[in-house]
């Protein structure tokens, strides 16, 4: 559960500025549009100033369960020990532990340990987003990338809850784009989903995305093994010892298995003895198919929207992986699922738990199901919307190629 430390009156300030620093950029984004390439830096140093901060104000109303977890981590790591042996706290592969033991092996020197710890994750994880919103600037747009930066999930993802969902997602980011280019590039890309995977492995059936796009079978063959067997020998030093807590806090961990949309879909004589997750591992291998003539790029922001309308297993930092296809894909469903899931973490135990708020709403309509629901729906919208796009360009071309052959025969 959330500690919350802080006073009502902060709680408004907080909410109060927010939403006067949003509609500040706003205004001054549109206002400056026909000006764009001139006045497009001081919007960009705005919106990172007021990102940045909102992301260390939210730490002042306390930490969650996974902090405590990542101290605990920290004390294992720093004292030489194995974290897959010592607890079962912690779920992925070790490069997070590396990073966890870094920042307590600093705190110990200043003698503030978990003070070190706190604000260094949440250091790092403000960096990454600062990275991602570079490379949606770069590669889709500096409107989208803004959003992202500022928008209310990261902020408090990033900021109080210190998940690093977002890590994972900027190094398959990256690949992606590397993968997407035919030299070298290509085979660093491939290594980096590997490295995505063993920070978190959220990305577990992108290899299989990607490899159906590969038009030879030696990089097929790449694409979908290399980065799985990265992430498996990253436990090889751990095994000895630890090899137990691999498979039960690793490989077979289900997190609170809530499986909201299978639930409201799935017949309970058959969720009783078929796991929810092998709807999730066949949902996702469906849409990667049935996507697999769209681009690299394309195909891992859809990626991150069926990560979530499939999910097994759903708690507050996957709302955050999202959070990019809700953006680029923007739909009224997308733009409800920001409001539904932003509300959700501000009341939550487990989030800003925000008790005011808690009080006058009604707190099962943001409940996890409600919110993977209106989020499904964006996304079938974004599916249709796509395949009507693909299916008119093939209309559009056949009709061209009738037109020029009745000209050849005339």
């Amino acid at each position: 559960m959330g500690k919350n430390f802080v006073s009502n009156k902060f709680i408004v300030f907080f909410l109060k500025s927010y939403n006067n620093c949003v509609m500040f950029c706003v205004k001054n984004y549109l206002r400056m549009m026909p000006f764009l390439t001139k006045h497009r830096i001081k919007i960009i140093i705005a919106v990172l100033i007021i990102g940045i901060i909102f992301r260390y104000l939210v730490t002042l109303f306390g930490h969650n369960f996974d902090l405590d977890s990542y101290e605990i981590v920290g004390k294992i790591v720093t004292s030489g020990g194995n974290v897959y042996a010592e607890t079962n706290r912690y779920n992925y592969g070790p490069i997070w532990s590396w990073i966890i033991g870094l920042f307590y092996s600093f705190g110990n020197l200043l003698g503030n340990p978990f003070f070190i710890l706190r604000y260094g994750v949440t250091t790092i994880l403000t960096f990454t987003d600062i990275a991602i919103a570079a490379f949606i600037g770069k590669k889709l747009s500096t409107k989208y990338a803004l959003i992202f930066f500022i928008n209310p999930i990261s902020i408090i993802i990033s900021g109080f809850h210190g998940q690093f969902d977002n890590l994972a997602i900027l190094i398959a980011f990256i690949s992606v784009l590397y993968i997407s280019e035919n030299s070298y590039k290509k085979i660093w890309g491939i290594l980096l989903l590997g490295i995505s995977l063993s920070v978190k492995h959220i990305f577990f059936l992108l290899p299989l995305w990607l490899a159906v796009k590969e038009k030879k079978l030696f990089y097929k063959l790449i694409v979908l093994t290399v980065p799985i067997i990265i992430f498996l020998l990253m436990f090889i030093p751990f095994w000895s010892k630890g090899g137990t807590g691999i498979i039960e806090n690793v490989f077979m961990y289900k997190s609170f298995n809530n499986a909201p949309l299978w639930n409201i879909f799935i017949p309970d004589f058959l969720s009783s003895f078929i796991s929810p997750m092998v709807f999730f591992v066949i949902g996702l291998a469906i849409i990667g198919l049935f996507f697999y003539k769209e681009s690299r790029l394309k195909s891992f922001l859809l990626y991150l929207g069926a990560i979530l309308v499939f999910s097994s297993a759903v708690t507050n930092q996957y709302l955050v992986i999202p959070v990019i296809f809700a953006i680029y894909f923007i739909n009224p469903f997308t733009l409800l699922f920001i409001l539904w899931a932003t509300v959700k973490l501000l009341i939550d135990g487990a989030g800003l738990n925000i008790n005011a708020l808690a009080n006058i709403l009604p707190v099962r309509l943001f409940s996890y199901t409600p919110i993977v629901l209106i989020f499904s729906l964006g996304f079938i919208w974004t599916v249709v919307k796509l395949k009507n796009r693909n299916f008119r360009k093939i209309f559009n071309n056949y009709i061209k190629d009738t037109q020029v052959n009745k000209n050849i025969t005339t």
